[in-house]
């Protein structure tokens, strides 16, 4: 049986069915698939465990190929963002992604930084979970693979670029 949550940013209306919030796995532990770092402490250490290999890693150390890919990420959420209707310039983040085999990204531990605009995190989580429902990261690997790492909007390499392109 399928419940459905309606949920409202701004103008934007997202569906949620909740059998999507939440995924079990073998390793006998359900995750909200957003969650805030620091919550959840015993089920994001076995996902840390399961999800071991690194984003450097799987680019097979190709470092600005990862970057490119990384940035771009960033990018298409600060797209996502407006797309919905959501205000996330000025947040500054701590991220760590889970993606699996085909660049799907199956967990989102976020914490906000401490120089971050503060944002409503219910809200923040909702746009994260309509994110990651229709992301696909470019890169496919015979294992699933993880990143932390921390970013602010909107995305600074995007902001720099721009920079540059203007002082010409």
């Amino acid at each position: 049986m399928y419940s459905t949550y309606l949920l409202v940013i701004s103008n934007f209306m997202l569906l949620l069915p909740t059998n999507q919030t939440f995924i079990e796995h073998p390793i006998e532990f359900v995750l909200p698939r957003v969650f805030q770092i620091g919550t959840y402490e015993e089920e994001y250490e076995k996902l840390v465990v399961k999800y071991e290999l690194g984003l450097l890693e799987v680019s097979n150390n190709d470092l600005k190929g990862a970057f490119e890919k990384l940035n771009s990420m960033y990018e298409e959420m600060h797209a996502h963002a407006e797309y919905v209707g959501m205000d996330i310039d000025g947040v500054r983040v701590w991220l760590h992604f889970f993606w699996n085999k085909d660049g799907t990204i199956a967990y989102l531990g976020y914490h906000l930084r401490p120089n971050s605009r503060n944002i409503d995190l219910k809200q923040f989580e909702v746009f994260l979970l309509s994110f990651i429902q229709v992301y696909r990261f470019p890169l496919l690997h015979e294992q699933p693979y993880s990143l932390y790492t921390s970013t602010s909007f909107p995305p600074y390499y995007k902001k720099n670029t721009a920079h540059s392109q203007a002082a010409k």
